[in-house]
């Protein structure tokens, strides 16, 4: 038996207060794939000066009506949790039985006033829920949705509706040896959700009580170097993380063991120092192929296979043909090695099957959500299509 991870989002650093809440409920639903008597969740205040304080916690199974079988969330033997700043830990073990196709429900009260600092978030619509409302309904009374106090405008204004969790980070199941867990590692398009969603679906349906599927994207990731800066601030924008090289060790493997790891990062690589940094250059094809090496070696130090994929095209009529030509140059360069190297298990070739063929700088125009970068819902079915179920269920080539 082992603990597996039902769910899993990575806590991301905003730089600051994003909101205040009292005497507010969240509740996070969301379908579980694992079998298991015992649940713990990962308490978090990543990135906070101050304490975190929990009033009562509880979870159960959402039947679509109610939530049944609803019970208390402890630490230390306490309903009433402090969390320390920047600190992480497991909450006492909750005896609740749970099964494959079960919808988990998760609910969080913050009675006095409480500063929120990191967020855990996603925008597809496709996959959990996040609800946030005044008053204790840990009881699992319905309720209706409400806005925290001091909203930050990032949040506010996203041009993709964000949807944000806050206080814990994962919820894991006791579960079977044999239960295959997946990583998905990269940027904006695995941490937005649409491709993970579409991925979830697809096996927990053909696979129930075999396998669970992770997030550990961070939108704005850079694989080699940390956080761009705001040319406005001249500070990072720490939203986006630090580097993937430096943060992958821990965000995939620090509380799961991952058989396999799907990755798809880089493209910020070429694109930032263009947009933020007004370079004329993009960071050399030769940094990110080291940076690749470095990750495939540490998935298999971890006996994990980690698959690959392409960098897809980004172009969009707004940007300069200068910058067009510096970004592609690039991207070619870097997705012939991928295509060719031996240092990864497989190779995913989101490119040739995401790019527009009249125009193989855009994706094609059904595939994203307008802004030619990241991938739509249908984007996501797509590229959940060219990947083989059979082998992420199985943990291997061999057994494909």
């Amino acid at each position: 038996m082992k603990w597996v991870s039902s769910i899993k989002y990575l806590s991301t650093d905003f730089g600051g207060r994003t909101m205040s809440v009292t005497d507010m409920t969240l509740r996070l639903t969301f379908s579980n794939n694992l079998n298991g008597d015992r649940l713990r969740i990962r308490l978090t205040n990543r990135y906070a000066p101050v304490p975190l304080t929990i009033a009562h916690m509880t979870a159960g199974i959402f039947t679509g009506t109610e939530i049944r079988s609803l019970t208390d969330v402890t630490l230390h033997g306490r309903k009433t949790m402090v969390i320390n700043p920047d600190e992480e830990l497991f909450s006492d073990d909750i005896a609740l039985n749970v099964r494959a196709g079960d919808i988990l429900s998760v609910s969080v009260y913050f009675k006095e006033k409480q500063d929120i600092y990191g967020l855990r978030s996603f925008w597809s619509e496709t996959g959990p829920k996040v609800l946030l409302g005044k008053g204790d309904h840990t009881d699992g009374s319905p309720f209706e949705e409400s806005e925290p106090d001091d909203l930050a405008e990032a949040i506010r204004n996203d041009v993709h509706k964000m949807f944000y969790f806050f206080g814990f980070d994962a919820v894991q199941v006791y579960t079977h040896d044999d239960v295959h867990a997946i990583a998905a590692f990269g940027d904006s398009i695995t941490h937005m959700s649409y491709f993970t969603n579409a991925l979830t679906r697809c096996l927990y349906s053909r696979y129930p009580g075999r396998v669970s599927l992770l997030n550990c994207g961070i939108g704005g990731n850079r694989l080699v170097h940390d956080a761009s800066c705001n040319p406005q601030t001249g500070k990072p924008i720490t939203v986006f993380g630090e580097a993937g090289v430096n943060r992958f060790e821990r965000n995939v493997f620090e509380i799961d063991q991952p058989d396999t790891v799907l990755m798809l990062i880089g493209i910020n690589d070429i694109m930032h120092p263009l947009q933020f940094n007004e370079s004329k250059e993009p960071t050399p094809a030769e940094e990110l192929i080291a940076g690749y090496r470095r990750i495939a070696e540490t998935a298999h130090r971890h006996h994990a296979e980690i698959l690959i994929g392409t960098i897809m095209p980004c172009g969009n009529n707004e940007y300069p043909d200068w910058w067009m030509e510096a970004f592609e140059k690039t991207r070619q360069k870097v997705n012939s090695w991928i295509r060719t190297q031996s240092v990864f298990d497989d190779v995913m070739d989101y490119d040739a099957l995401m790019r527009d063929e009249e125009n193989p700088r855009y994706l094609k125009g059904n595939l994203h959500l307008g802004d030619g970068l990241h991938p739509n819902d249908s984007g996501g079915e797509k590229m959940t299509a060219a990947i083989d179920l059979n082998r992420l269920a199985e943990g291997g080539k061999e057994n494909a």
